[in-house]
């Protein structure tokens, strides 16, 4: 009776458990949201590339059957000088194709999509049809570069470097729009069976079993692959994009594209470099035997390859969106879809390593030694998923390229160390150190630069920033803080030091700027009975080496000029300065340097938190710069010397004579404009264009002007000054002012009239209108120590100072060596400088 009731509830839970199980595959199957359609693409990549990996298994066990070891192992040689080719002759483009069109559909520009989607593909192939008609040639006519055997076998390979261009640029469109199909079948499951249908036919028909022959029907089946890759591609976007106007940006794909194919052809090398080297220390039979030991082992790298491919467009989204939270979580999801089936497959190709290894002849079996050790590597790499698109989608590409490129000279060197001793053990060592290698340095940039612990067995969540005193810290770029606009501009009005740097109007133009790549905005909230406020804001740029050592350290960066004091709500200044300050802690760094720090309000609200938490501080470069303070009680001829006001009563007469002289201050919108492009076009005509610093001489400066200028003119925030004469601009400025607080910006003048001194009559002139302004209470010149203009024209002073905080209350020894280092740095400039200044002059 037990039995029998068993068996019943057996058979009535069955089809119980197989209507959840349909439940559940139609679920995962309809759901349309991001992660859902991620996890198809995932789940459909690992089948396709499984299959692939079976193809590709098939192909070379029959190749190495018909070939023999001999003639194999020269097919192998040049199908991977193609594969390292591909990965450089695409120029960045099919991984720049998962960056640029979901930005260009997320923002709605349909012409730049089509632009890209049309001259990406073009642009591709011609640089790949370029490098294969220059590689020909050198292997076709330098005879000591590729022994004659290998001659036509390496042309053919070389033959299919367009095709296989196409269709990778080609497949990064097709998985930035999640077309599974188009994106994978024809690379993963056309070309493979092409390619083993034509050799099935040679050998069917008896052709000469050598490896030209071999390579000519790979390039066949390349080539129709790729024609029927494009016209399917073609006709699915033809529906989803549409007609319409075309705009092309080579320079800026190309900008985002070439770091990127830095990292892809030294991952390509790092990947191949083994074969590469071993060929040339041993003979093609025990290149081939290692060859078929990598190629059992790649079974692992599908799965890499499918975490890849589902999630770089995701962490592009996630990176233009400012997600850092879905970033986070985007990234170690991928990093445990890589990490445990890697782990498990690796098990099993090491268990049965042998009867795999002589399905490609008796012969192979000696390279199961080898298995293991590619594996050591193959898990480090999978660790951390797929960092190296994380990287690159998210703007971080020239790093990678330097981590590449110093892991590509690390195995190069451990395989010309070890091969001659080892063989092709030593192969197999050094490419697994070089992996490991790679997979600690992309994780320390991950954590660094984007503030991710990408490590399979770690939390997965962004580092977590400090909460001091009821402020929570915030580390975003500049796309996420434009979102938070109108809390930045409660926060600026209602700060303790105004500075108009640190506001929207100026800060998020210039944070476009090339040198501020790399700088974070670090935000500081106060969640009250008021509601989640904004309280602090500073700009901050982190490096892990500073004086030449690796040492890390925050460095406060201003926007633009030479004013960096931060934003500090004046309700809460005290706690934001404290939780700004141990964000360096948080992220990870030993000490935070702010330089050009104003002894106002702001820098005490600094020195009160520091001595709160028990840091050590110092203050460097203390001076006091040229100011200029209101009041009803000053008078102009009161600010200098009767001298001086004489010889300034002097030039303007001598001035006169040259012309009707007038001063026309330009404050309002639709003034400012105008007047700004005549100070732009007289500042570039005299020394400073010549030396490549004036405004307009580059093309991210002058922008960055024009925008701060179209959001200060409404509020009156810009101020363009004009001394002319005769109607021609002689003399110019830019004033920047915000809650009673201007900033004497950029100067300029006509040097062919230098000898009536035109910029110090402007400044004249320009106190006259600054002291007249009754909404003003101090003037900033930002000028340096001791400027021989300015310091007769303004008596008052400011004190300025940059001031070096420690990170942790550790003990006075680190702090004080790297306060040691920054004196040492400080005081070695100082004695470059005098030099530096002559050598200018002279040269």
């Amino acid at each position: 009776m037990v039995q029998a009731s068993e068996r019943a509830e057996t058979a009535a839970s069955a089809p119980a458990g197989l209507a959840r199980g349909w439940g559940a595959l139609r679920a995962f199957l309809s759901d349309d949201s991001q992660r859902g359609r991620t996890r198809r693409l995932f789940g459909a990549t690992v089948v396709l590339r499984a299959v692939n990996a079976a193809l590709a298994f098939a192909l070379q066990i029959g190749l190495a059957r018909w070939l023999g070891g001999e003639d194999y192992g020269g097919y192998v040689y040049a199908w991977v000088w193609l594969l390292v080719l591909s990965n450089v002759a695409g120029i960045g483009l099919p991984s720049a194709a998962q960056r640029f069109i979901p930005e260009y559909a997320g923002r709605g520009d349909a012409a730049a999509l089509r632009g890209f989607l049309r001259w990406g593909r073009l642009l591709a192939v011609g640089v790949a049809a370029g490098l294969t008609l220059v590689a020909i040639a050198v292997v076709w006519f330098d005879h000591g570069l590729v022994e004659a055997a290998m001659r036509w076998p390496l042309v053919l390979a070389l033959a299919c470097l367009p095709a296989m261009v196409l269709m990778d640029v080609q497949d990064g469109i097709a998985r930035s729009y999640d077309w599974a199909d188009l994106g994978l079948v024809p690379t993963f499951l056309v070309r493979p069976v092409l390619t083993l249908l034509a050799l099935a036919a040679l050998a069917l028909f008896a052709a000469p079993a050598t490896a030209e022959i071999a390579m000519a029907a790979t390039l066949a089946a390349l080539w129709a692959t790729a024609a029927f890759h494009a016209l399917a591609l073609n006709r699915r976007l033809a529906g989803r994009v549409g007609r319409g106007a075309v705009r092309a940006d080579p320079r800026g794909w190309l900008a985002v594209a070439l770091p990127v194919v830095v990292v892809e052809g030294f991952y390509a090398l790092l990947t191949y470099t083994d074969v590469l080297v071993l060929d040339r220390f041993a003979d093609s039979a025990e290149v081939g035997i290692y060859f078929a030991a990598t190629k059992i082992m790649a079974v692992m790298s599908f799965i890499y390859f499918a975490a890849a491919a589902s999630s770089a467009h995701r962490f592009a989204h996630f990176a233009a969106a400012g997600d850092r939270v879905g970033l986070s979580r985007a990234a170690h999801a991928a990093a445990r879809r890589t990490f445990w089936p890697s782990l498990g497959l690796a098990i099993v190709l090491i268990a049965l390593g042998e009867p795999l290894l002589w399905l490609f002849g008796p012969e192979f079996e000696a390279g199961f030694v080898l298995l293991p050790v590619l594996a050591v590597g193959l898990l480090a790499r999978a660790a951390i998923g797929p960092a190296e698109r994380l990287l690159s989608m998210t703007g971080q590409q020239r790093a990678g390229a330097v981590v590449y490129g110093g892991v590509f000279v690390l195995n190069m060197a451990l395989n010309i160390l070890l091969i001659p001793r080892l063989g092709a053990l030593g192969a197999a060592t050094a490419t697994s150190l070089a992996f490991v290698a790679e997979t600690a340095c992309l994780h320390a940039i991950a954590r660094r630069r984007l503030g991710l612990d990408l490590f399979v067995f770690a939390g997965g969540e962004a580092v977590r920033r400090p909460v001091v005193g009821g402020i929570a810290v915030e580390d975003v770029d500049a796309a996420a803080l434009a979102r938070h606009l109108p809390a930045w501009e409660a926060l600026a009005a209602n700060a303790v030091e105004p500075n108009v740097f640190y506001e929207p109007a100026v800060a998020l133009p210039a944070l476009r700027l090339r040198r501020h790549r790399g700088t974070r905005a670090i935000l500081a909230w106060s969640a009250d009975a008021g509601g989640r406020r904004l309280v602090g804001l500073w700009l901050v740029r982190r490096s892990r080496w500073r004086y030449l050592v690796p040492l890390p350290v925050g460095v406060v960066v201003p926007s633009y000029a030479p004013f960096a004091t931060p934003l500090l709500d004046r309700a809460a200044a005290d706690r934001a300065a404290a939780a700004l300050i141990a964000d360096a802690a948080g992220a990870g760094t030993m000490a935070l340097a702010v330089p050009f720090l104003g002894a106002g309000p702001a820098a005490s609200a600094l020195a009160r938190a520091a001595a709160a938490a028990g840091l050590p501080a110092r203050r460097f470069a203390v001076h006091h710069r040229a100011a200029l303070r209101h009041g009803s009680e000053a008078k102009l001829d009161h600010l200098v010397r009767h001298k001086t006001v004489k010889e300034l009563g002097r030039l303007r007469r001598r001035l006169g004579d040259e012309g009707i002289v007038t001063l026309a201050v330009a404050a309002r919108p639709g003034e400012v404009e105008p007047a700004l492009e005549a100070f732009l076009g007289l500042e570039r005509a005299g020394w400073k264009g010549r030396r490549g610093t004036a405004l307009a001489a580059r093309d991210d400066e002058g922008a960055f002007v024009r925008a701060a200028a179209a959001a200060l003119a409404p509020r009156g925030g810009m101020r363009v000054v004009l001394l002319r004469c005769d109607g021609r601009p002689i003399a110019g400025a830019i004033v920047l002012a915000s809650r009673g607080r201007a900033f004497y910006f950029k100067t300029a003048y006509d040097e062919t009239l230098a000898r009536f001194s035109p910029g110090t009559l402007l400044t004249r002139e320009l106190t006259a209108h600054l002291l007249a302004d009754p909404e003003l209470r101090l003037t900033d010149s930002l000028a340096v120590p001791r400027h021989p203009m300015i310091e007769r024209l303004w008596p008052d002073r400011i004190e300025m100072f940059d001031w070096l905080v420690a990170a942790h209350p550790e003990g006075p020894l680190p702090f004080a060596l790297i306060a040691g280092l920054e004196a040492a740095r400080r005081a070695l400039l100082d004695a470059i400088r005098p030099l530096a200044r002559l050598l200018y002059r002279r040269f």
